[in-house]
């Protein structure tokens, strides 16, 4: 295995010293001759050097890093979610952390703990597994920003990318009932995280509202995944209902 290049390597093959290569390494080179900065550009390339981002951050230049936590990166929505921060940091030269919590509230913590002993930029929030107690206890105590956007609801001193979940239910049930639909089934996982209560709460709202009765015979609540969606389906084709409103992409996509 070959030893890793580090910067005194650099330094030697362009007989230049380390505090000099560190220097222009770390865009702070200006002082030196544009031969030398070259020399020492050059040496980089032909190494193929690639600087330590814990050693460029002792010597003062700024971390670009940031945490992003989600509940689960194979589903469809969060790893859309997940290339739509990729494609904006790339742009600004951030790298992101990406972090796949599950359900585990340990395991949020873990890495919140991590992301500020690595003096992290800012978090992205997207589980609700991380509540305002292990907030307030390690990135507000540690001066770290954060956004909390999907399944994450923290209050209102937080700041919060969200959508109206309620009325996205309500739109869903409208459509469906100007198709021609009034037997309409959901599927809902067992324990629900506020963002699916609200859109519960909009289906509701919109069989109310065209004057239909809700009725808890078209409530399905299979294991919240694809599987659970593809048994849900052999127990809705059963029933009398003639669409379908799922509040969960993989569910759907079982369906």
């Amino acid at each position: 295995m070959k030893n890793r290049i580090t910067i005194r390597d650099v330094a030697r093959a362009a007989d230049i010293s380390v505090t000099t290569v560190s220097l222009i390494l770390n865009g702070k080179g200006r002082r030196f001759s544009k031969e030398t900065r070259d020399k020492v550009l050059s040496a980089q390339q032909m190494l193929g050097y690639i600087p330590n981002y814990y050693a460029q951050s002792l010597v003062g230049k700024p971390s670009t890093t940031i945490g992003v936590i989600v509940p689960d990166i194979g589903n469809p929505f969060f790893s859309t979610f997940v290339k739509g921060i990729e494609d904006i940091t790339f742009q600004h030269d951030i790298v992101p952390l990406i972090f796949d919590v599950g359900e585990d509230n340990h395991r949020a913590d873990y890495y919140l703990q991590m992301l500020t002993h690595r003096t992290a930029d800012g978090v992205i929030l997207a589980s609700h597994s991380i509540t305002q107690t292990i907030v307030d206890q390690i990135l507000t105590k540690n001066g770290i920003p954060y956004v909390a956007t999907d399944q994450t609801y923290l209050g209102n001193d937080s700041d919060e990318v969200l959508v109206d979940d309620e009325m996205g239910g309500h739109l869903a049930i409208d459509y469906l009932v100007r198709s021609g639909h009034r037997r309409i089934a959901m599927v809902l996982p067992s324990l629900m995280t506020k963002n699916l209560i609200k859109r519960f709460t909009g289906y509701r709202k919109g069989l109310a509202d065209h004057g239909i009765a809700f009725d808890d015979q078209l409530v399905f609540r299979p294991e919240f995944s694809r599987h659970g969606g593809y048994i849900a389906a052999e127990q809705i084709v059963k029933s009398d209902a003639t669409a379908i409103f799922s509040v969960n992409d993989d569910v759907a996509i079982g369906l």
